[in-house]
């Protein structure tokens, strides 16, 4: 390239050089024209040149350049990337990009005090300016900047965040990675919000009154129970759950191979976070993938319920498939050798073993599957196979089989297992229903290890070599993901961010660190740094699994909220301050209904879950004071209001038709109402019609009822819903009381209590409605709503029309209020969020 260019150029050769070398440590599709290009050619050169200097090149090299389009503008690269390897030579890359990285900054517009305006900087800047950073060892002090974390982007900004070094820094990542499947595809402002939530879960203080100014809606505070520093990234490519994982390598880089309900393999690039490839061809859920090699080619292996076994060439997108022999659900499948043949062995009804090369079955043994590994045993392979009440060893040759536990788990079965070598001898880590994780020497069949700390069924585990020491790496439908040191049993680590079930883990090496990679039937794969300093337990002050309710009083002049967890207990917590007040327990499982009373004066709560209980608590002395018995299901909604001047509890039932009406103050019940629902009540409300108390139930069955609690009588049915109808809460619009519900259509949907018309379906959200609450802001009568997914929205009752918005990162199942002062306050996943309204002035 020297050669050519001193050929066409002559003396003009080196200004040539000086005008492309921008080009050449560019990003993306290349370097914008305006105001950046010419700064930096001047920078990297210690001359000076100007937008002239690059129009004379345009006219006499401009064939060295290609014209290229990001973000809507137009861009300019090099013609070849020898030219770009010449123009690099001999340069200083870490200098070269601390240039970029001044020259960038230095164009940022500044406000009057000084702050940059990062809304107004160039896209090629939001884009890159973290890679170049990154690179020149500059990222630390970039990302304490807030503006710029709402305006980077995302896709860019985390793979860079890998070279951060300062504990400030590191802090930053792990507050960015925490929601970052969520916040990457939302606006700069909406992000901002999110990130101030998570700052407030993480306890990273600075940042988060960093962040807080020019928010409308802010969090005051959070609990931090389900995140974790381990967090390296969160992987989305669709909405269905995920099932399971394998790791692999293609073109030196390594590679998650997930499969899951949408039917498609995936393959991601765990470098960059992106799909590398999609393979389609399944035709219901894929369950089971790993992974081999061939003749050096790397293979991926599929099989799920439509009974086909696929083999497929990831770099081609090849593939041969197969019916298995049996034709049913295909649960387990894993890769081996044998005589010298690389294997398939996928398991359901039966254990096959499939030739990869050949395609051919080798073997067929009678043996039910519901997991399995392979390994190599005294020379020959064999399957460790999970069944639903043994650990099996299954010689792949002769089909001769060996059962290495006893049936000591009191009707717990096996859902998952892996093997690994400890202390020299070959074990299996078995997980199962009961929640623990278990080691099994595979000679002796003895239990080696037991490893408990899951709160329900291990679904997956794996096994990885840390620093020496064996490890094993469990996930469970308590949505963790642990570690465990096999040589003394103890937890190393807790690793919280799934919103649902974990299905699969699967361990491997990424930028030359043990990594950990999960999925989840919240649709996520998510990737843990097996490395990281992490807690070993969940703190003990806080929900352990997802918030089911949450509501509000006040007590001793200090506003509390009360919230009802999926872990069985309640707790109590100061609104102002986030402390914990006091832990309710009592109920014996989820807790899924939370309201608050007044009962002689004095403040309780009333909650009602799984056990078929309905519990009231004095909220003062923080203990109970009555227990309702009489449904005949899980308990999933309360309301209060008064009955003839009494105080009343109004409680939902899951899997019946009742409601019943208690005496709050004398704890028996007043009248049991027969609703007709079909299926479930998901909830309920309370209002009045001229001074007639009324409930409003909604039901899975998609109807809405309303009841007279005075005489049990249904005054109006409210039909408009397609689908079940989740979500009810009750306010008034001129004085006319009205009734608001929400479903899986994703609509809000008003109603007259007065005529049971409706007023208003507002259409907004894009996933089901979770909770709603109605309370008056400014004089607004407003209807607040959250969906699934954590969108909040405020509505104008009046006349329909949305009035404000702000995301919540994490699963909403339920928990939504307004508080005494007009705080919002979100149970979202594990944790609690409480949210203030800043000062209009404030505000942008």
């Amino acid at each position: 390239m020297r050669h050519d260019l001193v050929t066409r150029l002559g003396g003009d050769a080196e200004r040539v050089r000086d005008l492309l070398r921008p080009l050449a440590f560019a990003e993306g599709q290349g370097l914008p024209w305006e105001d950046l290009w010419a700064p930096l050619a001047a920078r990297l050169a210690g001359t000076g040149y100007g937008d002239e200097d690059l129009l004379w090149l345009r006219r006499h090299a401009g064939s060295y350049v290609v014209e290229a389009v990001e973000a809507h503008r137009s861009a300019y690269r090099l013609n070849h990337q020898a030219l770009a390897e010449h123009l690099r030579e001999g340069v200083d890359a870490v200098a070269a990009h601390g240039a970029f990285t001044e020259v960038l900054l230095s164009r940022v517009p500044l406000d009057h005090t000084g702050e940059r305006i990062w809304s107004r900087a160039h896209p090629y800047l939001r884009r890159h300016l973290a890679t170049h950073a990154a690179r020149c060892g500059r990222l630390d002090e970039l990302v304490t900047d807030p503006g710029y974390l709402a305006h980077a982007e995302p896709d860019e900004l985390l793979p860079a965040l890998d070279h951060v070094t300062t504990p400030g820094a590191r802090l930053v990542r792990s507050v960015y990675r925490a929601s970052s499947g969520v916040h990457r595809r939302l606006p700069p402002q909406r992000r901002r919000l999110v990130l101030a939530t998570d700052a407030a879960r993480f306890g990273a203080t600075e940042l988060h009154r960093a962040l807080v100014p020019p928010l409308r809606w802010f969090p005051r505070w959070a609990t931090g129970q389900q995140i974790s520093p381990a967090l390296r990234a969160t992987l989305v490519g669709g909405d269905k759950p995920v099932t399971a994982s394998a790791r692999t390598v293609l073109d030196g880089r390594p590679v998650a191979v997930t499969t899951g309900h949408d039917c498609v393999v995936r393959l991601w690039d765990l470098d960059t976070g992106a799909v590398r490839a999609t393979l389609t061809g399944h035709t219901d859920t894929v369950d089971a993938v790993a992974c081999t090699v061939m003749d050096g080619r790397p293979l991926v292996v599929t099989a799920g319920r439509d009974a086909e076994l696929r083999v497929w060439n990831p770099a081609t997108g090849a593939v041969w498939s197969t019916p298995t022999g049996h034709g049913r659900h295909l649960n387990a499948v894993a890769c081996a050798e044998l005589d010298g043949r690389p294997v398939a062995v996928v398991g359901g009804p039966a254990l096959e073993v499939w030739d990869v090369r050949s395609r051919t079955r080798v073997a067929a043994y009678d043996c039910s599957v519901d997991a399995l590994a392979c390994t190599v045993l005294d020379g020959r392979p064999v399957a460790v196979v999970a069944t639903h009440s043994n650990v099996l060893v299954v010689d792949l040759a002769t089909g001769a089989r060996r059962r290495i536990t006893n049936d000591f788990l009191g009707g717990h079965g096996f859902r998952a297992v892996a093997c690994t070598v400890l202390h020299g001898r070959p074990v299996a880590v078995s997980g199962s229903t009961d929640g623990s994780a278990r080691a099994w020497d595979l000679h002796s069949a003895e239990e080696a290890l037991a490893l408990i700390g899951h709160e329900n069924t291990v679904t997956s585990v794996d096994c990885k070599v840390i620093d020496g020491e064996t490890v094993a790496v469990t996930g469970g439908i308590d949505g963790t993901v642990r570690v465990w040191g096999l040589v003394t049993g103890e937890s190393r680590a807790v690793m919280a961010g799934h919103e649902h079930f974990v299905s699969s883990v699967t361990c491997t090496v990424h930028s030359g660190q043990p990594v950990a990679v999960s999925t989840g039937l919240d649709g996520t794969v998510r990737v843990w740094d097996l490395t990281a300093s992490v807690r070993a337990r969940l703190p003990a002050a806080g929900h352990t699994s997802d918030i089911g309710a949450v509501a509000t009083a006040v007590v001793d002049g200090v506003a509390v909220a009360v919230t009802a967890g999926h872990d069985d207990v309640v707790r109590v917590w100061e609104l102002g301050t986030g402390r914990l007040r006091v832990t309710l327990t009592g109920h014996r499982s989820a807790v899924y209904a939370a309201a608050c009373a007044v009962v002689a004066g004095q403040p309780v709560a009333i909650t009602g879950g799984d056990d078929e209980t309905v519990r009231v608590w004095d909220l003062a002395s923080g203990t109970p004071t009555s227990t309702f018995t009489g449904h005949r299901g899980p308990v999933r909604g309360i309301a209060c209001t008064t009955l003839a001047g009494r105080p009343v509890a109004v409680s939902a039932g899951a899997y019946h038709d009742s409601l019943f009406v208690w005496w709050l103050d004398t704890g028996e019940v007043c009248r049991e109402i027969h609703t007709r629902h079909e299926i479930a009540v998901n909830g309920i409300a309370c209002s009045g019609v001229g001074g007639r108390p009324l409930a409003v139930s909604v039901g899975h069955d998609g109807s809405a009822w309303v009841w007279d609690l005075a005489t049990g009588t249904r005054r109006a049915a409210l039909t408009g819903h397609d689908g079940t109808v989740e979500a009810v809460a009750c306010g008034s619009v001129d004085g006319r009381p009205v009734a608001v519900t929400g479903g899986q259509d994703t609509y809000v949907r008003v109603w007259d209590l007065t005529t049971g018309a409706a007023l208003h379906a507002l259409a907004g959200h894009e996933r089901p409605i979770a909770a709603i609450d109605c309370r008056a802001f400014d004089g607004v009568p407003t209807a607040l709503t959250v969906d699934s997914g954590g969108s909040v929205r405020f509505w104008d009752l009046r006349n329909g029309t949305q009035r404000d918005a702000f995301d919540v990162a994490g699963m909403i199942r339920g928990a939504l209020c307004v508080g005494p002062r007009g705080e919002i306050v979100v149970g979202t996943g594990w944790d609690l969020v409480v949210f203030d309204r800043a000062e209009p002035s404030s505000t942008v």
